[in-house]
């Protein structure tokens, strides 16, 4: 990142610095790069503290595939820097010295893992916005160096199978394409006014699609995120757009955690989209925000779906209870079988009858999803298996 402003030297104690670095960045706005680099070399020998100076001899080491001398120089340009935007890397120093002192405090090498994650360790515009803040990328970063710190710290201690991987989270965020469009309009009109003199000037928004035009209202201020985020959602509903009104309600429901509408509606929305697991997981967050009979059923026929009877019987029974339904006795009974014939198998996995008969009692239960499960499960093993190929035929699989 170019250093925004250079502290000049006292012309009479370095008379011949101002001569020297004209003509080393002539020969490096020339191409030159040999000359510029032994001229702006002896211009840093005759004064050091030059920002711009150090950051055009890390841009020349970096064109040369010196990166170790590159960075150097970059943190030299940036340590210089007359207009404090970036802290100087001896707070870094104070920060480790600090943390060092006390046991209870865990420092989190963020720094190190942006250097990781960038193109010759050399922290950029992969990562960083405009000098200071993280871009998407570099805000995920972020988070998961943090969440690994706590997990190594044994702040937390999750479950590793169901852990979210980092690169499930890049691509899995719930960033719509108007949130990252206002964020690309918002930087640009950053980057129009000091202390960023050397960006664009003119207005390079082009109005075309509807995210266009909602985000264009977010970037000034037409309209707040919560309001354009509802006509965004509305505009993909009406356009069967079930995935991009999935991300809209999803990021709403993050924002608000304990509100049981925006839950429901991400659940509504990822059991569309044919995603159990997912669906699952936002109708039991609701469901345990605001208990409903409405809610526990369609959690329980997930859970029957994704082959998870033991997570379903306690809603079966909140339902069969709160609504006097004791037609779900079966349900549960059929359930209870799915349990008990899941934990045979675990002991004798060669046994594929089991799984035929797992399947059987889903399909008994109406649980067409489970049943298909089951018959796939033993085909796979055993192509001709009768028992599982009349079971896809009872369904209507052929």
């Amino acid at each position: 990142m170019k250093p925004f402003i250079s502290i000049e030297p006292d012309s009479v104690r370095y008379p011949a610095f101002r001569k020297t670095f004209d003509s080393g960045m002539l020969a490096f706005t020339n191409g030159d790069m040999n000359s510029a680099r032994a001229i702006l070399t002896e211009a840093n020998r005759v004064y050091a503290d030059y920002a711009l100076c150090h950051y055009t001899l890390g841009r020349i080491a970096y064109q040369q595939k010196q990166y170790d001398s590159a960075k150097i120089y970059f943190d030299n340009a940036r340590d210089l820097d007359g207009l404090r935007f970036r802290a100087p890397g001896e707070l870094n120093k104070i920060i480790e010295e600090t943390a060092s002192k006390y046991p209870s405090v865990h420092l989190v090498d963020a720094t190190g893992t942006f250097e990781a994650n960038s193109v010759n360790h050399i922290i950029g515009n992969e990562l960083i916005l405009e000098h200071v803040h993280p871009n998407l990328d570099g805000y995920a970063l972020l988070s998961d160096v943090f969440y690994k710190a706590m997990k190594k710290n044994q702040f937390i201690l999750p479950d590793s199978a169901q852990e979210m991987k980092f690169s499930k989270l890049k691509t899995e965020m719930p960033v719509t394409t108007v949130d990252s469009l206002a964020g690309i309009y918002k930087v640009n009109n950053l980057k129009k006014s000091w202390p960023f003199s050397d960006a664009m000037t003119a207005d390079s928004i082009h109005v075309v699609t509807v995210e266009d035009e909602m985000a264009y209202a977010l970037t000034y201020k037409k309209s707040d995120w919560f309001g354009i985020m509802d006509t965004l959602y509305s505009y993909y509903i009406g356009g069967n757009k079930f995935r991009e009104a999935r991300t809209v309600v999803e990021g709403l429901a993050l924002e608000h955690p304990q509100d049981p509408a925006y839950l429901e509606k991400t659940g509504m929305l990822y059991g569309k989209l044919n995603d159990y697991e997912h669906a699952a997981f936002y109708f039991k967050k609701a469901f345990s925000e605001s208990p409903s009979p409405e809610l526990a059923k369609t959690l329980f026929v997930l859970y029957l779906k994704i082959d998870k009877p033991a997570e379903a019987i306690p809603l079966i029974d909140y339902v069969a209870h709160t609504q006097g339904n004791h037609n779900l006795q079966i349900v549960k009974k059929f359930s209870e079988a799915v349990i008990k014939l899941k934990k045979d198998y675990a002991k004798d996995t060669t046994n594929i009858s089991i799984l035929n008969e797992i399947g059987n009692n889903y399909m008994e239960m109406g649980n067409m999803d489970g049943a298909v499960l089951y018959a796939q499960k033993v085909l796979r093993r055993n192509p001709g298996n009768k028992e599982a190929l009349l079971l896809q035929q009872k369904i209507g699989i052929k």
